[in-house]
């Protein structure tokens, strides 16, 4: 499932590609996207606009609208798009590789819009998004996709169809956003903060990590690599851990998100010190070269090294399984 860097990493993909196009028309083949809106209200709303800034929300990317000042002269503008409707795609589309430029690095989301309306975009188990220059070749399981003035297209590739696009008047009323914690990345400023928001939940710390009515963006891999490195065992309780270890915890997450987000969220980059290349691989511990252990937590797998993260005061459970 995408996760906190993967979600940054396509937001800068969508700048890169759907920022300040006017918006020629939109081909919805899922009725998950975009629900309850008619064709006609989501021609009125989007066709002529353009997307003017982004911004992410833990595993929510957020693009911002600014409506068309005036209709266009376009044929297809307020009319339904003939692009890709029933049709099966054929050999490769012409797809740019979904990889950073070095001036993207830096750059931060932008919140200050006047423009309150915008798109809210989740990903489910595997979606993403694909730039094609042209329509002539539609990639598979595309749910949606916006048609640019130029003829350039954003596609929404979702294939297990979870996840989806809703249309939002104020971002703030959202339900799907409004009850997400602080952001794991910009919303924790402190290792005192995370303790505060974590400390008292009765789950165990990876949980803890993972429930995002408490800190949004981190999903089973990332809390796994957090824990990893900061040597605490998943199952661990939030209050059986001390202030130093709260700092590594604080400090692991920032680094460990901020490094994703730098090497394009793609497994093949990340160090070998990293755990998660492991999981797929030899399964053994990158410190100490102990066979990884799983155990299940809340319809999850936790992977971790039973040496380098030793839970205190309690054995192991039973459940634990060397893999």
């Amino acid at each position: 499932m995408p996760e906190l860097p993967e979600v940054e990493t396509y937001r800068r993909y969508f700048n890169r590609h759907a920022l300040r196009k006017t918006i020629r028309a939109v081909n919805i083949t899922d009725s998950k996207n975009f629900p309850g809106m008619a064709a006609s209200d989501i021609e009125r709303r989007l066709m002529g606009g353009q997307f003017v800034a982004t911004a992410r929300r833990g595993k929510y990317l957020i693009a911002y609208l600014e409506a068309s000042t005036s209709q266009i002269a376009d044929p297809f503008l307020g009319r339904r798009s003939k692009f890709g409707v029933g049709r099966d795609p054929v050999g490769k589309p012409e797809i740019e590789s979904l990889e950073l430029h070095a001036w993207e690095l830096d750059h931060e989301p932008n919140d200050l819009v006047e423009s309150k309306a915008c798109i809210a975009i989740h990903f489910g188990m595997n979606g993403y998004l694909c730039f094609t220059k042209s329509d002539r070749r539609v990639p598979a399981h595309s749910r949606t996709a916006f048609l640019f003035q130029d003829g350039s297209l954003l596609h929404y590739i979702n294939p297990r169809r979870f996840g989806g696009i809703w249309w939002v008047a104020e971002l703030e009323k959202f339900d799907r956003v409004k009850n997400l914690g602080p952001d794991a990345l910009s919303g924790i400023n402190s290792s005192r903060l995370l303790q505060r928001i974590l400390g008292r939940s009765g789950q165990a710390i990876k949980q803890g990590l993972m429930n995002q009515k408490l800190l949004a963006g981190i999903g089973n891999l990332y809390a796994d690599e957090i824990l990893f490195q900061s040597s605490i065992h998943p199952c661990r309780r939030p209050a059986s851990l001390k202030p130093e270890e709260w700092d590594k915890v604080f400090d692991k997450m920032k680094s460990i998100l901020r490094q994703a987000v730098q090497l394009g969220s793609k497994m093949e980059r990340y160090p070998a010190t990293f755990l998660l290349p492991h999981r797929w691989g030899d399964r053994k511990c990158p410190r100490c070269r102990a066979a990884l252990r799983t155990l299940s937590q809340g319809q999850r797998t936790a992977y971790y090294c039973p040496f380098c993260q030793r839970r205190r005061r309690r054995p192991f459970h039973n459940d634990d399984n060397v893999v």
